[in-house]
């Protein structure tokens, strides 16, 4: 992306927003990992909905920032892991400077 206005508070440029959105979602069936895990104690499903914003500065600078919930479906209960695992969703934070040249 290139910005009409690049950074540059000076002459009354911000650079650019861009606001992004994301669903995704992963179905592992239960024989995938045969031998290897137990489907009755693994999560065998996850869903997961991001939104963030882009800052562009410029054409070679981009400040990211997003947040993700996802929450898992199968596996088991209980107070150890996998099952306290796969009961609880997950959040994250994450951000992002990223340069090109």
């Amino acid at each position: 992306m290139i910005p009409r206005k690049p950074f540059n508070p000076a002459n009354g440029g911000w650079g650019a927003l861009q606001l992004v959105g994301r669903y995704s979602e992963l179905d592992i069936d239960n024989n995938a990992f045969d031998g290897f895990s137990d489907a009755t104690r693994s999560a065998s499903r996850a869903q997961e909905v991001s939104v963030g914003l882009n800052w562009w500065l410029n054409r070679n600078v981009r400040v990211g920032t997003s947040f993700s919930h996802t929450t898992f479906d199968g596996g088991g209960t209980g107070t150890s892991a996998p099952g306290v695992v796969t009961a609880n969703p997950e959040n994250v934070l994450f951000t992002r400077v990223q340069l090109a040249f």
